[in-house]
C-alpha cells in the first residue's frame, strides 16, 4: 500500500466519521428547537410547520445562490462533451465510408 494510499484512508474516515456525527446531532438540534417552538406557539403542528418553511427557505435560497450556477457550469461543460462526441462520431463515419470505398 503507497503512501497517496494511506493519506487518502486517513482523509476518508475521519470525513465518514465526521458525517456520520453530524447528521444525527443536526437532527436532534431541528427536533429540540422544534419542541422549544412548540412550547411557545402551544402547537407542534404550527412549529413544525414553521420549521419546515424556514428549512424550505433556506433550501432555495441555497440552490439559486450556490448551486444552480454550478449546475449550468456541468450542463455547459456536459454540452460540450456531447458536441465533441458527435464530431468524432461523424469523422469516423466519415472515415469508415471513404475505407468501404476503398474496398468495394
Amino acid at each position: 500500500m503507497g503512501s497517496s494510499e494511506k493519506r487518502s484512508r486517513a482523509v476518508a474516515l475521519p470525513m465518514v466519521l465526521f458525517v456520520l456525527t453530524l447528521l444525527p446531532a443536526l437532527v436532534l438540534l431541528v427536533f429540540a428547537f422544534v419542541m422549544w417552538l412548540s412550547q411557545l406557539f402551544g402547537s407542534l403542528m404550527l412549529s413544525c410547520i414553521v420549521v419546515g418553511g424556514a428549512l424550505l427557505a433556506i433550501a432555495i435560497i441555497i440552490y439559486f445562490v450556490l448551486l444552480r450556477s454550478v449546475i449550468k457550469q456541468a450542463q455547459e461543460q456536459l454540452e460540450t462533451v456531447y458536441e465533441t462526441s458527435r464530431i468524432v462520431q461523424s469523422g469516423l463515419g466519415w472515415v469508415n465510408e471513404k475505407i468501404a470505398g476503398f474496398w468495394s
